[in-house]
């Protein structure tokens, strides 16, 4: 583990660099937007910069958990708002990362690491999917939930208790205070 001593020299220095170097001195933050596709679910994670530094070619999809790719500052989601900013740490969140080595070389190279935008956390919409049987809705946050979800249903029932019952499945905006204040789900 490397010593507190020697991360705040290196922090030290990182804001040195940070406050003189072209790298970071010369970028323009207003539009430094950037797309992750997921290979799996295909959702785009849509990021800003909100400090100058290095971000990872590969993310976490924050749908379904997969790995998705950097689109290199493309933006392919205009109509989107970010829902993760890419910031530098303080020194002090700088330390807590001691544990996780590969982490604390990435800042103390001119790295950034993420975290949810301030406005996505209660105004951002997501797409989430809906299943409803007779006025009973309940709500999944994608597709894989959706799909176990409807097995579990018809797996559960006897063969005697399957009749022609007509489920609807459509999407739905909604932002995660609206998901989060929903009744809890007692099943069909």
């Amino acid at each position: 583990m490397t010593s507190q001593r020697e991360v705040e020299r290196l922090y030290e220095k990182l804001m040195h660099d940070v406050a003189t170097k072209e790298f970071y001195t010369d970028i323009d933050l207003a539009n430094k937007v950037n797309c992750y596709v997921c290979e799996e679910c295909q959702h785009i994670t849509k990021t800003k910069d909100v400090d100058p530094g290095v971000t990872p070619f590969m993310f976490t999809c924050e749908v379904c958990k997969a790995t998705a790719t950097s689109t290199f500052y493309t933006d392919i989601a205009q109509d989107c708002k970010p829902t993760i900013e890419w910031y530098r740490p303080s020194l002090k969140e700088t330390l807590k990362l001691r544990k996780d080595q590969g982490t604390l070389d990435h800042v103390l190279r001119g790295g950034l690491i993420d975290r949810k935008c301030k406005e996505a956390k209660t105004s951002e919409k997501q797409l989430v999917f809906v299943l409803e049987l007779n006025d009973t809705k309940a709500i999944y946050l994608d597709l894989d939930c959706l799909c176990d979800a409807l097995k579990m249903e018809w797996e559960s029932r006897p063969d005697s208790d399957i009749i022609e019952e007509e489920f609807k499945v459509y999407g739905k905006m909604m932002t995660a205070k609206e998901i989060d204040e929903l009744p809890e789900f007692d099943g069909f």
